[in-house]
């Protein structure tokens, strides 16, 4: 007897739950698979059954047969097999009691055709004359309507995968699979069937389609076209809401395309659709006009020019009222948005119409598009002769200097402009005819020159860049399928001309507000244009906002889109080019006296950046380069000057190799003066270039594809450059460079020195190594030297081999200890200190795996001489030495180190981390008691403690606070900014964050669970002496190292931690919200952890079943919390979520909830009142 035979036993002759009855017969085809057992051996054992007068036990046996046929297809792999299978199948397709197993086992057999993967072992397949004869059983008996859903499920994937797979076999025996299709589909209610109905009627659609022209089911499709759409024109607009927790996971979005390409498959069914769509184009709801929008679009894509050629004035009248909509009369202002947004879909629909009626695509397997007929013509033609496009210019040259008559007018210049637009993004001959007809009189509008004290001009001229600038753009955005739009260049160099024109008359309009001597004049209060600072693309809705300046600001905006367009700007001359970029730059180098001088010069940097891009690149290095690099050498324009060069180099990898060439040169020259100046503008503008330099040498490869050896060799020079004009500084002046400047120098030389190859890096950290080591140079010995800031910086992030080469011309530990002695002799937050921390550690972390001895008798001797020391930890004491544990020292900067060398150690895997974890703890644990024994001794908590208590308190909240931070700055992985990473080259073990993570919490769990008992104890106590009950918590102090430890935690962790640390982070939001350890921005960062862990299904359980009565009460203190803002509307949020839960669990709650929220309406941060309405009113509707 087979070892599987009782299983099948049980699975055929009882009556199995339907979960059951699935885990049984996989474990059946496991075994049948993992013996080999042929198909035939099944089919005897099931013989009695297959062949019983008993319909349950008969039905139960053909679904074991067919779902092992599909889970185990090799064994019935041969020929006999699946002739014998296919015969039994077809002939139970008539008995209705097992009509689900056979329906099983002929999708089973016939989805083998096409679907056999190239690893496995071919299948045989089910004969064309088989399959034939297995579709006319079911063609004849099968009704699937009146199945159950599962058994139409099934049903439908059968019809499907023998459309695709023996389509025109079906087809040739005469079986009328369109009319058995339409009365499966006609009145399907079940979301899962209806996705599988549309699918088998584009199969179908698809599969006539493909039959010769002589075929008869061309004719057939004609004739039940208009029965096959209205059974699928009763779905639409798709009304659909997914139930709670659908498993499915079936969408109304789902639902809505499988609907749409259904009815885009059949160009036959165009009659009949373009009404319907127009029809449900003018409802009221808005969910039924995207529909219909997105339908119309589809269509004229799927169905080409032909089936749609008698509807053009059709489509273009449903078209037009919501294009016009956001303009109409009487629409109230709070209902422009989602009228815009319907005005929207509208324009890219009459965007993809034109585009397909000009391509001529689509129509159905090739006989939609077979006939030339001019309907994008037709349709582009009805529009460019709109009175909505004369109504936009008459609005634009005349828009009136009230501010509603000009409201009104604006909306409907921008109504007629997004026709235009729609136009132009259909690309092609058509894009080119809308930009011939609107160009030419838009620039004669925006050529118009205000009169002297009137504003009506700045308003015509800022309307009509605003339709050019919606235009250009909208071409450049012109699908790469379309046709070329034969962009004319006479109109090219007529939008350049008018745009370069009117930017030199802004530039000249600024000089008033520059002196003789180029001192900048008094400022002027801003206007309420230049406080608001409307974006380019939108449309002045006031006429305040039409100003000069935000004329310019459009038409550099156009000059953007036109040099960004590679066909407009292809269409260009040089000269025309030139002259654009000349006006640009003199905007450029205009002194910013103004908030709109600002605005203007940052939306000259688009037009450049776009220029580099194009093939005109080359007229900005001579041009362009000389000029910005001398602006960027003056206080008054090198903001925008520094801008543009950054962005001409992440533009163009050419331009990218001169810029740094030049900023290297100025950078050299800037040095002595800034140095000079420590408090002035010299050093402000020595801060804004080392600033762009780094951002050019952090950034990725510009376009282009600069050669990566010569990037990397010009920023290593800039970094060599950079180090030398440091040494030449005299040592005063090297002192007095301030903190902000030595931070810059330190970024630029990271960033310069990251990108080489190990023997471009290899000179340069020799010569940094070497300056470091001269312990006398008077340089080195001043606190924040900036030679210091640079030399440490260019020796993080070296490659592993130039660290190697440097020790054999350096001894590393003296370079190691001689860092960290540098770095503890500068004052708290000194760039210099930050940085020789890092290279300290950046040396260790890369220090020669062969070598390994030596590295950790340095890393022991650092720690234990130096860092500890400094930190408080005696170099004989902490847990890990078996001593007592000592005090933290509240040294933030010291700590800050030890963390840095810590984080390199635990990279490189070393377990002198773990070490430094443990004396962190056990100091953490120190503190811990002895803030519980100074609370004793002051009379409880800190508000009621005497003088000496609280200071005590204060100095210890110092040194925890140092303490647990080093936990979070130790842990953390350096994945973003300048310091030790991947990106610097550094070596990261795999899950070395959750190594150090598991073993400081592995010590500090304990720890807060004896803290706990204690707490529980104190309480109990207190309770038998009549005292108050206090809040049972943990000592705040290791609460404090928790929640440090918890918020640099990897994601993948803390998932897995989430049950265990849940409770926990409850006492950390308890303990933080006051007194001396209180931290708002930890609060924060453990409130986002929480918020997530409510998100997930575990989360929520967990809250449920045992966390309410402490969530709930802290998230409410949360929600008062004043120092930060974030921190009330967080709090929030999570109340929000817990609205999921049941009510009979919220309900105990509501009362208290509803108090806090009614204080928190109220508050006076805008996200915070407008996140307490929506938790009012989900918790009021719960």
């Amino acid at each position: 007897m087979a070892s599987w035979a009782p299983l099948l036993h049980e699975l055929v002759a009882t009556e199995l739950p339907e979960r059951d009855h699935a885990e049984k017969t996989q474990q059946l085809a496991g075994q049948l698979r993992q013996a080999g057992t042929p198909i035939l051996r099944l089919v005897e054992a099931l013989g009695p059954f297959l062949t019983t007068d008993d319909d349950p036990q008969r039905a139960r046996a053909t679904s074991v047969l067919a779902e092992v046929v599909a889970a185990v297809p090799a064994a019935a792999a041969g020929e006999g097999d699946v002739v014998h299978l296919s015969q039994f199948f077809t002939s139970r397709l008539t008995d209705w009691p097992a009509v689900r197993g056979a329906l099983k086992g002929c999708l089973a057999l016939l989805s083998r055709r096409g679907s056999a993967a190239p690893a496995r072992p071919a299948l045989a397949e089910v004969e064309e004359a088989a399959a034939v004869e297995m579709m006319r059983a079911c063609v004849s008996h099968v009704f699937i309507r009146a199945l159950a859903q599962q058994d139409r499920t099934v049903a439908l994937r059968l019809v499907t995968a023998a459309m695709r797979g023996y389509g025109a076999a079906l087809l040739d025996a005469g079986l009328d699979l369109f009319e058995y299709l339409v009365s499966s589909v006609d009145g399907e209610k079940d979301p899962r069937c209806l996705l599988l109905c549309f699918e088998a009627v584009r199969c179908l659609l698809a599969l006539y389609h493909r039959q010769p022209d002589t075929s008869l089911c061309h004719e057939r499709l004609e004739e039940g076209a208009e029965e096959l759409f209205e059974v699928l024109a009763c779905y639409f607009p798709v009304t659909f809401t997914p139930p709670p927790n659908d498993p499915n996971r079936i969408s109304r979005e789902d639902l809505a395309a499988g609907l749409e390409a259904a009815l885009v498959a059949e160009p036959l069914f165009a009659p009949y659709l373009v009404p319907l769509a127009c029809e449900k184009l003018s409802s009221t709801l808005r969910q039924a006009k995207l529909d219909s929008l997105s339908l119309l679009g589809a269509c004229a894509e799927g169905y080409g020019p032909a089936p749609l050629a008698g509807h053009v004035s059709t489509l273009w009248s449903a078209l037009r009222p919501e294009l016009l909509a956001p303009a109409g009369e009487g629409l109230l202002p709070a209902d422009v948005p989602a009228a815009a947004e319907l005005a929207a879909a509208a324009a890219t629909c009459l965007a993809r119409c034109v585009a397909a009626f000009q391509s001529g695509g689509g129509g159905g397997g090739g006989r939609g598009g077979e006939e030339e007929v001019p309907a994008g013509a037709r349709l582009a033609d009805a529009v460019l002769q709109d009175s909505s496009l004369q109504d936009m210019m008459a609005c634009i040259q005349s828009p009136g200097s009230d501010a509603a008559v000009h409201r009104r007018s604006v909306l409907r210049a921008q109504a007629g402009a997004r026709v235009a637009e729609a136009l132009c993004r259909a690309g092609g001959a058509t894009a080119a005819q809308a930009l011939g007809q609107l160009l030419p009189p838009l620039l004669a509008l925006a050529a118009a020159r205000p009169a002297e004290g009137s504003s009506g001009g700045w308003q015509a001229q800022c309307l009509a860049w605003c339709a050019v600038l919606g235009m250009l753009a909208a071409a450049a955005e012109a699908p790469p399928s379309a046709p070329p739009a034969g962009v004319d260049g006479e109109l090219a160099r007529q939008v350049v001309a008018a745009a370069a024109s009117a930017l030199e008359a802004a530039a000249a309009a600024l000089a008033p507000a520059v002196g003789a001597e180029g001192e900048e004049a008094e400022e002027a209060a801003p206007g309420p244009s230049a406080q608001r600072q409307p974006q380019a693309a939108s449309w002045p809705l006031l006429p305040g906002d039409c100003t000069q300046q935000r004329a310019a600001t459009l038409q550099l905006a156009a000059l953007a889109a036109l040099f960004g367009d590679p066909r407009q700007a292809a269409a260009l001359p040089g000269q025309d080019v030139e002259a654009a970029v000349a006006s640009v730059l003199h905007l450029l180098s205009a002194p910013c006296a103004s908030a709109s001088t600002s605005a203007q010069q940052a939306a000259a940097v688009a037009p450049l950046a776009a220029l580099a891009r194009s093939a005109h690149a080359a007229a900005l290095s001579d041009a362009a380069l000389p000029r910005l690099v001398a602006a960027a050498g003056r206080p008054q324009t090198a903001a925008a000057a520094l801008a543009a060069l950054q962005a001409l180099a992440a533009a163009s990898s050419g331009l990218q190799l001169d810029i740094v060439v030049a900023l290297d040169q100025a950078l050299q020259q800037q040095l002595p003066a800034a140095a000079g100046d420590p408090a002035g503008s010299a050093a402000q503008l020595m801060q804004q270039l080392l600033r762009a330099a780094a951002g050019i040498a952090s950034a990725p490869p510009a376009h282009g594809g600069a050669a990566e050896p010569a990037a990397a060799a010009c920023f290593l020079q800039l970094g060599q450059h950079l180090l030398d004009a440091a040494q030449l500084l005299p040592a005063q002046a090297a002192a007095a460079v301030g903190a902000e400047v030595q931070a810059a120098c330190g970024e630029l030389a990271y960033h310069a020195m990251r990108g080489a190859a190990a023997e471009q890096q290899q000179p340069l950290a020799a010569a940094a190594a070497a300056a470091v080591m001269q312990r006398g140079h008077a340089h080195l010995a001043a606190p924040g030297g900036l030679q210091a800031t640079v030399c440490c910086a260019l020796l993080v992030p070296l490659r592993q081999e130039a660290v190697r080469g440097l020790a054999g011309q350096q001894p590393a530990a003296p370079l190691v200890q001689r860092l960290v002695q540098l770095a503890q002799a500068q004052p708290d937050g000194s760039p210099a200190g930050h940085w020789a921390a890092l290279a300290a550690a950046a040396l260790l972390n890369k220090w020669d795996p062969a070598d390994s001895d030596s590295a950790a008798a340095c890393s022991s001797a650092v720690l234990q001489r130096q860092l500890y020391p400094a930190c408080g930890l005696s170099a004989g004491g902490g847990s890990d030495a078996g001593g007592a544990a000592c005090l933290p020292a509240p040294a933030p900067s010291s700590w800050r180190y030890l963390a840095a060398v810590g984080r390199g150690l635990a990279m490189r895997g070393s377990r002198e981390a773990d070490a430094a974890v443990g004396r962190a703890i056990a100091a953490l644990d120190a503190a811990a008691q002895r803030w519980q024994a100074v609370q004793a001794e002051g009379g409880g908590p800190l508000e009621a403690a005497g003088s000496e208590a609280a200071a005590a308190l204060q100095q210890l909240a110092a040194g925890a606070q140092a303490a647990a931070h080093f936990l979070e700055a130790a842990l953390d992985g350096g994945a973003a900014g300048a310091g030790l990473s991947k990106q610097s080259h550094a070596v990261c073990k795999p899950l070395w964050q959750q190594r150090l993570y598991t073993a400081a919490a592995a010590r500090l769990l304990p720890l807060l669970e004896g803290s706990l008992r204690g707490a529980s104890a104190a309480r109990q106590a207190a309770a038998a002496g009549g005292e108050g009950a206090a809040p049972l918590l943990a000592s705040p102090v290791l609460l404090l190292a928790l929640a440090c430890l918890l918020c640099t935690a990897p994601s993948g962790v803390l998932q897995q931690e989430q049950r265990r640390m849940l409770p926990w982070m409850l006492q950390c939001l308890a303990a933080l919200q006051r007194g001396p350890l209180a931290d708002g921005e930890l609060l924060l960062s453990l409130l986002l952890l929480v918020s997530d862990a409510l998100m997930s299904s575990a989360g929520k359980q967990q809250a449920e079943a045992e966390l309410l009565p402490r969530l709930v009460p802290a998230l409410l203190e949360l929600t008062a919390y004043r120092p930060v803002p974030a921190v009330r509307e967080t709090a929030l949020q999570c109340l929000l979520v817990l609205v999921d839960l049941p009510y009979t669990c919220l309900h105990p709650y509501r009362r208290a909830v509803a108090a806090s929220l009614a204080a928190a309406v109220d508050d006076n941060r805008r996200g915070v009142r407008l996140q307490a309405a929506r938790c009012r009113q989900a918790w009021t509707a719960s």
